[in-house]
């Protein structure tokens, strides 16, 4: 059965001057701010909090202000668990991975909007393993769930960043399935940058952020809880 998704009424989207992405909590608001006004964004937090909501709310408005010229997104395919061969090219194959992204998207620039930016690659689905070499420019990146991704793989993507583009690494650092996962290294590197207005930000979200439900928080709060 195929997830019901939650789409904003149909209505044109040639530009918006008002904000796409209503705050709801305080990070969120912080969040908001460093997406507006960096170059590179490192956003970490558990699941819930709104990470990948806001960055892809942000990016829309972006677009359809000029800002930009396109919109980004890819993802590492580890798996949490293992669903065996995934068939199809590597696009193909990277597209189960980018449904939470894709509907979120598809929410804020409305159905018609989107698959239209989709097939004209204006929003663009890039595998990982395809970018080295390539210079971003005019773009608004996103790479979810970051701390699955090799280090070699973040700091490739991070380095396409050409004139006017921005980068968003967002994930959980607590929530790895990948042993090779290089996310916290890549953080840990930038961490060089903060406070020295370079164009770094960092944005740490924490189960008192959590807008998903109640029930979330909860079981969040209690997993790291017992491993404190």
């Amino acid at each position: 059965m195929s997830r019901k998704k939650t789409v904003r009424p149909q209505r044109r989207r040639d530009n918006v001057q008002e904000s796409l992405v209503e705050a709801k909590t305080h990070r969120q608001t912080e969040l908001i701010k460093c997406l507006n006004k960096d170059q590179l964004i490192i956003c970490d937090g558990p699941a819930g909090t709104g990470k990948t909501y806001v960055a892809a709310g942000v990016a829309c408005e972006h677009l359809l202000n000029k800002k930009i010229s396109k919109i980004v997104i890819s993802r590492s395919t580890q798996q949490c668990g293992d669903s065996g061969y995934l068939p199809g090219s590597i696009t193909e194959k990277l597209m189960p991975f980018m449904n939470p992204i894709l509907s979120k998207l598809e929410y804020f620039l409305g159905t018609e909007t989107y698959k239209k930016m989709l097939t004209d690659e204006t929003i663009e689905i890039s595998p990982l393993e395809t970018m080295r070499g390539e210079t971003l420019e005019d773009a608004f990146m996103i790479l979810t769930e970051f701390q699955n991704a090799t280090y070699e793989q973040i700091m490739m993507f991070a380095t396409r960043i050409g004139n006017n583009t921005k980068c968003v690494l967002e994930g959980d650092l607590m929530q790895i399935d990948n042993r090779k996962s290089g996310g916290k290294r890549f953080h840990d590197e930038q961490k060089y940058s903060e406070g020295k207005d370079e164009g770094v930000s960092f944005i740490y979200f924490t189960e008192d952020d959590i807008v998903r439900s109640g029930i979330v928080k909860t079981i969040i709060r209690n997993a790291r809880q017992a491993y404190k």
